[in-house]
């Protein structure tokens, strides 16, 4: 039976909290993508993540108070940076969110300027699902085009 040195005994250590820190690291990441609803003007979270320097001017632009920082709890890498919370209101598009930022993070004529994201669970709360004749969502909307129904 081989003995291991002190020296062997902390290199290994070394070397296994490196590979746990690198796993580690992409973990954290892949979290940069996760979905979050974004003010207008973001082109995607990947580049609004590394646009943004978390200076929340963004936040205190908005009328409507409902921009929020993304806890830290939910990213580690998006923390900081600017999410939507309907629970305050709603987004009328007045885009002095996008004013505000200094980085370009939000900025005008993006492909997806105006798009905060896509309803995926209505089927439960609408009654257009099984009854086709029903439109008052996207009648009352004042953002012409910002619902569509398929």
């Amino acid at each position: 039976m081989e003995t291991i040195s002190r020296r062997g005994f902390l290199a290994a250590g070394a070397v296994g909290a490196a590979m746990v820190g690198v796993g580690g690291f992409g973990a954290v990441t892949r979290q940069a993508d996760a979905a979050f609803v974004r003010p207008p003007g973001a082109e995607s979270n990947a580049r609004l993540t590394a646009a943004c320097n978390r200076c929340q001017r963004c936040l205190q632009a908005c009328p409507y108070g409902i921009i929020t920082p993304v806890p830290l709890a939910d990213s580690l890498v998006a923390y900081g940076t600017p999410t939507l919370a309907f629970e305050q209101g709603c987004c009328d598009f007045c885009m002095k969110c996008v004013d505000a930022c200094p980085t370009g993070a939000l900025s005008y004529g993006g492909a997806h300027e105006r798009d905060l994201g896509v309803a995926l669970v209505v089927k439960d709360a609408c009654v257009a699902w099984d009854w086709s004749g029903c439109t008052v969502c996207k009648d009352e909307c004042p953002v012409e085009g910002a619902i569509t129904l398929d």
